[in-house]
């Protein structure tokens, strides 16, 4: 008789950790995914001005708690860091083992992803293009709305723009318009589902599912008869009611007898 071997059990999901120069932006954009997919859980950690000192310094306190994260990563901008700047924290990262992503200039880059190409647009462009787009002016604190087609699009479009580097930091540090942080964004999602059943977003890449979409749609409006034909139904009963005592009074003001 064979023996079977006993089945190891799936290891936990402990999370990300996410040290982020300005946490800002990146704080609600990260919130926002993880609150719409079923992935990993994600902490961010703010550096509070994005030195690169103090960049070290907290990848070093998370650090510290051995075990706590699956992943580790660094998510910080070009600004006014010099390429060998970069170079070092880059070197940094590798010793230690913490995953780096880069914006050029900045984590608007990413946003603006969601929309158009990023091309070579300075700060400024970028938030007067994220104002145009959302309709409204775009403040860090509020970040972007968060659909399938626009995730879908930014990650595609980061891709683009660093397709073909051998060195995709080492390309971000000196070209603006570019970013890497589409990949951490594959990594927290995972593959999972969506929480929601119309956001059909599934497995790497992403797909949308228009059925599921319209299905959902199509209860909806199902729902909203239903409650429509309730309350005229109510509105009926209650008339006919009213028409009754009032035929039973007659049109004189008394009482009929009904033989």
């Amino acid at each position: 008789m064979t023996r079977r071997r006993p089945q190891s059990c799936p290891a936990s999901r402990k999370g990300v950790a996410v040290v982020v120069a300005e946490g800002v932006s990146e704080k609600v954009y990260l919130d926002r995914i993880r609150s719409r997919f079923d992935g990993m859980p994600v902490r961010t950690v703010d550096a509070r001005g994005g030195d690169m000192k103090r960049l070290v310094k907290e990848c070093e306190k998370v650090l510290s708690d051995k075990g706590a994260w699956d992943l580790v990563a660094v998510a910080t901008d070009v600004d006014e860091k010099s390429p060998e700047d970069i170079a070092k924290l880059k070197a940094w990262c590798d010793d230690n083992g913490v995953e780096l992503y880069l914006s050029n200039p900045s984590f608007e880059v990413f946003l603006l992803m969601h929309y158009e190409d990023a091309g070579g647009a300075s700060q400024d462009d970028l938030e007067s293009s994220l104002t145009r787009h959302l309709g409204r002016k775009y403040h860090k604190s509020r970040g972007i709305a968060v659909t399938d087609a626009s995730v879908k699009a930014a990650v595609e479009r980061g891709e683009t723009s660093i397709s073909g580097a051998g060195d995709p930091v080492g390309r971000i540090a000196v070209m603006p318009g570019t970013t890497n942080f589409q990949r951490l964004v594959r990594k927290i999602v995972g593959g999972k589902r969506l929480r929601r059943p119309s956001d059909a977003l599934g497995i790497v890449p992403f797909r949308e599912s228009a059925r599921a979409g319209l299905l959902l749609q199509g209860r909806r409006v199902m729902l909203v008869c239903l409650r429509l034909g309730i309350f005229i139904t109510i509105l009926r009963i209650r008339h006919g009611k009213r028409r009754l005592r009032w035929f039973r009074r007659g049109s004189w003001g008394f009482p009929l007898r009904v033989r």
